[in-house]
């Protein structure tokens, strides 16, 4: 199955479990004879009532019953076995396996082996319940939301990374101290502190996580008009100035290159500019991307599966939205799209 597809398949089924489950309310883990069966064709009119079981025509007996491009159905409950640590995947009725190790929150649209043919399997509650161990994102049905900091004035130019272990962190700007702060989920609350105080530090931040999983943040420093970079070294913040030549360092993006080195795409004001910093292992490498007219604002940096850095940004003066690549030897610069003010 395509991964177009099965993203289909997947916000669909996102917007329908409500529903569906309702349909399902009443049966019994041992209903239906514990069996799989074949999803109709997602065009189908009627697909939350032909999913159910009792309308499903094609129950899958034996591997000869499945094509790679099938997606089947089964109540989780009554299709996996409870997990343990000796039966970490749980058991299905047929010769199934997982293909991949499905985590928490994956396992219940997953790819599994029928047989010797690889299909996907959607795993509800026959009960309409929530299983915490495969739907931990949240309750299955709507957004778990919360407060994380709520001293003063707090949360402007939020960035959102998740550690080497799934927490979620936010880089972000206390209005009121005019401080970059930083909260990090450590399983059960928030860790909450000021990462620079500096003067008025913290616009435009940008978070990422290096290779060894310790966090950074790019940010602005207003009072001195320059490009800031904090990396915590385990014990504390080793805190830099990246760009101090005119006012430069808003609409920054941080990300780290495949030799783990720090990155970041900023805008230049004084000279309305796209730029790029890159360390090399002991300095900033600093270059002009664009120069082409007022541009570089909104800048998003990413690297290729090359290691090569690109980056897309507004083109102020034309109202369009451009991307530039590195190419080996010089950047790359194109307009991706120029349909109205667009970027």
């Amino acid at each position: 199955m395509d991964i177009l597809r099965r993203k289909q398949i997947w916000l669909l089924l996102t917007l329908t479990t409500a529903l569906l489950l309702a349909s399902c309310n009443g049966l019994q883990p041992n209903d239906q004879n514990m069996m799989l069966y074949k999803v109709p064709e997602i065009a189908s009119p009627n697909l939350v009532e032909t999913m159910a079981p009792k309308n499903m025509p094609h129950p899958i007996t034996n591997s000869n019953d499945v094509r790679p491009a099938d997606l089947l159905f089964g109540y989780e409950d009554a299709l996996i076995a409870p997990r343990s640590s000796t039966n970490p995947q749980g058991q299905s009725p047929l010769p199934a396996s997982p293909a991949s190790s499905p985590g928490p929150g994956t396992a219940d649209l997953s790819e599994y082996m029928i047989g010797n043919v690889a299909v996907a399997v959607i795993f509800p509650e026959s009960n309409g319940g929530i299983d915490s161990s495969t739907e931990n994102w949240t309750d299955g049905s709507s957004w778990d939301i919360e407060t994380v900091d709520s001293t003063g004035d707090v949360g402007y130019y939020a960035s959102l990374a998740f550690d080497s272990s799934g927490n979620p962190a936010i880089g972000y700007y206390d209005w009121d101290n005019e401080d970059l702060k930083y909260a990090h989920w450590n399983g059960s609350s928030w860790d909450i502190e000021t990462v620079d105080s500096t003067g008025d530090v913290g616009m435009y931040t940008s978070l990422a996580f290096d290779s060894s999983g310790n966090p950074a943040i790019g940010y602005y420093d207003w009072d001195n008009k320059d490009l800031k970079y904090a990396l915590w070294n385990g014990s504390s913040w080793d805190i830099e100035t990246v760009d101090s030549t005119g006012d430069v360092g808003m609409y920054t993006s941080l990300a780290f290159d495949s030799s783990g080195n720090p990155a970041i795409g900023y805008y230049d004001w004084d000279n309305k500019d796209l730029k790029y910093a890159l360390w090399n292992g002991s300095s900033w490498d600093i270059e002009t991307v664009d120069s082409t007219g007022n541009v570089g604002y909104y800048a998003s940096l990413a690297f290729d599966s090359s290691g090569n850095p690109a980056i897309g940004y507004y083109d102020w003066d034309n109202e369009d939205l451009k991307y530039a690549h590195w190419n080996g030897s010089s950047w790359d610069i194109e307009t991706v799209d120029s349909t109205g003010d667009v970027g």
